[in-house]
């Protein structure tokens, strides 16, 4: 069973800050695994045991669009990402889907081949 976890918004002299939940996390990571959802990239492999479970969480829906305090799905709300791919995804103003990531990633693959 999957547990639904609360997620806070705060703001302390006008700069915007968000608390997330650890158990939310953790939850993501145990039901996805240490398997990231764009890329193929591992750790464990590329640096050793010092760097094995080395990953991010991507909240589906941007943390600003939320209310104050609002529950949070760690199966279906919040997935696994490379801290790259997890950069990428939010380097343009309007977040990349997860979608719209794993096409740029396959494209510049594909690239990459030629």
């Amino acid at each position: 069973m999957v547990s639904w976890f609360f997620q806070h918004r705060c703001s302390v002299n006008g700069v915007v800050s968000y608390e997330r939940n650890l158990q939310a996390r953790q939850q993501c990571i145990k039901y996805h695994g240490v398997k990231y959802v764009v890329c193929d990239f591992d750790f464990l492999r590329e640096y050793g045991t010092i760097r094995q479970d080395y990953i991010q969480v991507h909240h589906l829906i941007p943390i600003h669009e939320n209310g104050k305090t609002y529950e949070v799905n760690p199966v279906t709300d919040i997935v696994p990402l490379c801290p790259n791919c997890h950069a990428m995804i939010h380097r343009e103003k309007d977040t990349l889907t997860i979608e719209e990531l794993k096409q740029h990633y396959a494209n510049a693959q594909t690239s990459k081949r030629l």
